[in-house]
């Protein structure tokens, strides 16, 4: 079986792409450089349409969310991966994808709701603290907590229960549409009008300054090419390899 090469994480600086679709914002001059190799994989080679996120795992495994349910991906064939019929997921509607670093792959939907899988199980959350609507993205800080953002606001995770961040963190939002986690630890999240911040150690957001617009990604730059296999999801239905890093893109 082909596995995929892991995913190598070199940080730099944060960028804050603004604009309705931040995928929107990369070039086509930036994706097609041609000193890549590209390899595309079709519907008719069975790649999964609508493709909103990936993640890969450290067994070099790709793993696709889409409209129509989860699946994997090793190199040669998607497999779709669903939990029990009597466990069912939310919706098949797939809108974020995030591997931690325990390999723990956690899920969230465009109805809401969160769920996770680990080691073959599913695991479906609820309570009063899961989003309501569309989860937009995941970060596992460096004390192992695991964030959600959403249309509907930020969640954390403590390990044991889901807890909704509002005013009593310093988050001044009823919505969080994305997270990144810089290299010194500090989570950002774009709150749909704002950018704030929270260091590593605190439990009070502070803000940054900077204005935002809703939909907003957040994201870095390299400090140097990593010689990588890179994919990207495009929503005509192919699947494409390039070096250096994965790239999850709409339209």
């Amino acid at each position: 079986m082909a596995r995929l090469d892991d995913l190598t994480r070199g940080l730099l600086r944060l960028v804050v792409l603004l604009g309705a679709c931040g995928w929107s914002t990369l070039s086509a001059a930036s994706l097609e450089a041609p000193q890549y190799h590209h390899t595309a994989w079709s519907m008719e080679q069975g790649a999964p349409v609508d493709v909103w996120a990936l993640a890969q795992g450290s067994d070099g495994y790709l793993w696709l969310g889409t409209g129509t349910g989860l699946y994997r991906f090793d190199g040669l064939q998607f497999e779709l991966q669903a939990p029990p019929a009597s466990y069912p997921f939310v919706t098949t509607n797939i809108t974020s994808l995030h591997m931690g670093p325990d390999d723990r792959l956690w899920i969230g939907f465009l109805l809401g709701g969160i769920s996770m899988l680990h080691k073959g199980r599913f695991t479906h959350y609820t309570g009063d603290a899961m989003p309501t609507a569309m989860v937009l993205g995941f970060v596992t800080d460096r004390d192992g907590a695991v964030w959600a953002a959403s249309t509907s606001g930020l969640s954390r995770f403590d390990g044991r229960r889901w807890a909704k961040v509002g005013q009593d963190w310093g988050y001044p939002s009823d919505r969080a549409d994305a997270l990144l986690l810089d290299s010194h630890g500090t989570l950002w999240a774009s709150t749909g009008n704002t950018l704030v911040y929270l260091p590593r150690g605190e439990r009070r957001f502070r803000p940054s300054g900077e204005s935002v617009s809703h939909f907003a990604s957040l994201g870095f730059r390299r400090r140097s090419p990593v010689r990588r296999a890179q994919w990207r999801a495009r929503d005509d239905s192919r699947c494409r390899r390039r070096r250096y890093r994965w790239i999850g893109r709409y339209g």
